[in-house]
């Protein structure tokens, strides 16, 4: 239950996710992407299956018709109000299509292969009747799990999440730990993390249910060049009165290397691919600052030594 908070975000702190766009174009991503089903011949071949199954319902049971489209496509319609645009962003959330999508491709399946079996030349063989019934039904599942199963496969097989990085704890130990006065700068592996994710991970672990006081990763980053917008605040960390935090993501064959250029100047705490480091010098902020920036600078050294030059410079 401790990391409960961390799963209720509210829909006002997800803007950024957007709205859905209910077009064909998402419509198509919807289906043919997110179940798996691609573009191509499994994906047509499957919701011809779908529709002559809906045709059917609708037919045979009107009801039964009506109540699959209000499940499909309320959620869909009240997606677009409400930044659904987190609908489109993980296939995870589209399971609940799968208990009314799944009963009609069946359905469709079944009929159409009923038909092939009706047919007056396949009526004409010696093996015509219940084997003809059992062979045409068992070839369209065949082609479907063919066409599709591959498709499954290599969606499932995906790894969404390349870099095991524990952000939950250092997140967890940042918020234990830092107060509004402190300053907490985030770094990253060069050709591993991108210090510009910082500002999506603190909008899920640092918002208002989840952070008592406001709080913020400032990613270290030579681009833009102070004094344009987005640069690195030198001012505002220079002012600082509190401590120095610094959450930084590396490969596991990096982090004993972390550990000892902390020395006994930062407290290191480590997991998965990041570590926390918490500095226990009480020299001014400034001090601090080019001490990280030069300590840590393997890290990051194009960054790193491009802020150590500009620091002291007239416009930052």
């Amino acid at each position: 239950m401790s990391v409960l908070p961390f799963y209720l975000i509210p829909l006002s702190e997800e803007t950024h996710r957007g709205l859905l766009r209910l077009n064909s174009r998402a419509i198509i991503n919807l289906f043919a992407s997110h179940l798996g089903l691609r573009t191509g011949h499994a994906f047509l071949i499957t919701v011809t299956f779908a529709l002559v199954g809906f045709a059917i319902a609708g037919r045979a049971c009107k009801r039964t018709a009506i109540f699959a489209l209000l499940w499909i496509f309320v959620p869909l319609l009240f997606a677009t109000h409400f930044f659904g645009g987190l609908v489109l962003s993980q296939p995870r959330y589209l399971i609940f299509l799968i208990p009314v999508f799944l009963p009609f491709v069946a359905a469709g399946a079944i009929a159409i292969s009923e038909g092939i079996a009706s047919l007056p030349a396949l009526k004409r063989t010696a093996l015509a009747g219940r084997v003809v019934s059992k062979a045409t039904l068992a070839l369209a599942y065949v082609i479907l799990a063919g066409l599709v199963a591959p498709a499954l496969f290599a969606l499932y097989n995906h790894n969404p999440k390349p870099l095991p990085v524990d952000l939950r704890s250092a997140y967890a130990y940042l918020l234990g730990h830092a107060k509004p006065n402190d300053v907490i700068i985030g770094a990253g592996e060069a050709g591993r993390w991108s210090s510009s994710w910082f500002s999506f991970t603190d909008g899920y672990f640092f918002r208002s249910q989840v952070a008592t006081s406001r709080l913020e990763t400032i990613p270290v980053r030579a681009e833009p060049r102070p004094p344009r917008p987005g640069a690195f605040p030198f001012r505002t960390v220079d002012a600082a009165t509190g401590k120095l935090f610094v959450m930084i993501v590396v490969g596991r064959n990096k982090e004993s290397k972390l550990q000892q250029a902390a020395g006994d100047t930062f407290i290191s705490s480590c997991w998965d691919e990041v570590c926390v480091m918490e500095s226990t010098s009480n020299l001014d902020m400034e001090l601090r600052l080019d001490d990280f920036l030069t300590r840590f600078a393997f890290v990051d050294p194009k960054d790193f030594n491009a802020l150590v030059k500009m620091h002291h410079t007239a416009n930052n």
